[in-house]
């Protein structure tokens, strides 16, 4: 029960564009401003998104550790502006308890 609301609570932040919730506009996670600029080559593109997760989930999330960040894509998802993402976290509090 505890992770499916942590699962929720990390989609959510995520998923939200800095600036879209009224009241917190630097609440979210700026991953729309990188799917959208020109990829230069794959390392680059991962070291921004995960600097990028790992900077709103230290904010907005401090109980969670950030453990990997796995991206699968291909050239096809890339013109369509398409990455998915496998993020492997565990709570700071007991490192031990850990998913993805």
């Amino acid at each position: 029960m505890v992770f499916y609301n942590i699962v929720n609570n990390l989609k959510n932040l995520i998923l939200t564009r800095k600036g879209e919730r009224i009241h917190q506009p630097e609440f979210g996670c700026d991953i729309y401003k990188i799917l959208f600029e020109p990829i230069m080559n794959d390392t680059i593109f991962e070291e921004r998104m995960d600097s990028t997760i790992t900077t709103a989930v230290n904010t907005w999330l401090p109980y969670l550790n950030i453990d990997k960040i796995n991206y699968f894509f291909d050239e096809n998802d890339v013109d369509n502006h398409i990455v998915q993402l496998q993020i492997q976290f565990s709570l700071k509090s007991n490192p031990t308890l850990s998913t993805s």
